[in-house]
C-alpha cells in the first residue's frame, strides 16, 4: 500500500536543468508567506516534513517502522542519503546513532562527549597529531609514533591507585 507516489518522467527531449542545484526534484517542501513581503509574522516552528507515529488500533502486528527509510543509492557518482548543505545548520537525533560503516569528521573538528561547545573532546589539533581534552584541560596527545602526556600528570598502571609513572 503506497499513499503518495512521485515519479517524474524524463524524455528524451528533457536536458535542461529545472533547478540550480538540481536537475529534477521528485517532492520540494518550502514554507513561504504568500502575500507580500511588507507583512510580518511570528512562527515558533516551522517543518519542511513532519513523520508522525503509525496509528495501529490493535488489528495489525507491526514489526519495523520507520519515519525515513532510503534505499541502496547507487546510480550516482557521488550517493548521499542525506546532505545538509549550510554548515552553521545544527542537526539534532534525539535517539541512539547507530553507525554500521565509518564515521568521517573535517580535520580540526572535535568529537565531544559532553555536547557541543562541551569541555570534554577528541580532535586533530595538528596534522595527524590527535588530542584528549577532559575538563578543558588535554591530558594526552598521540600520533603513529607516539603517547604524549604532559610532565603534571601521570600514567596508571592499576586503575588510578598506586602504580604510575610521572615526571
Amino acid at each position: 500500500l503506497i499513499g503518495m507516489r512521485v515519479i517524474p518522467y524524463l524524455g528524451a527531449a528533457n536536458t535542461q536543468a529545472w533547478d540550480s542545484s538540481a536537475g529534477v526534484v521528485a517532492i520540494e517542501a518550502r514554507i513561504l508567506d504568500g502575500t507580500s513581503t511588507s507583512n510580518s509574522y511570528t512562527v515558533t516552528s516551522a517543518m519542511g516534513l513532519s513523520i508522525k507515529q503509525a496509528q495501529n488500533k490493535g488489528n495489525i502486528t507491526l514489526t519495523e517502522q520507520y519515519g525515513i527509510f532510503l534505499a541502496d543509492l547507487t546510480a550516482g557518482t557521488s550517493n548521499y542519503g542525506i546532505y545538509q548543505s549550510g554548515a552553521a545548520v545544527v542537526n539534532v537525533f534525539k535517539g541512539d546513532v547507530h553507525l554500521d560503516n565509518e564515521a568521517a569528521l573535517t580535520a580540526g573538528k572535535k568529537l565531544y562527549f559532553d555536547g557541543n561547545g562541551g569541555t570534554s573532546f577528541l580532535y586533530e589539533r595538528a596534522d595527524n597529531i590527535m588530542s584528549m581534552y577532559i575538563s578543558g584541560s588535554r591530558p594526552m596527545d598521540w600520533d603513529a609514533s607516539y603517547v604524549a602526556i604532559p610532565a603534571t600528570n601521570s600514567l596508571y598502571f592499576d586503575g588510578g591507585v598506586n602504580t604510575r609513572i610521572y615526571e
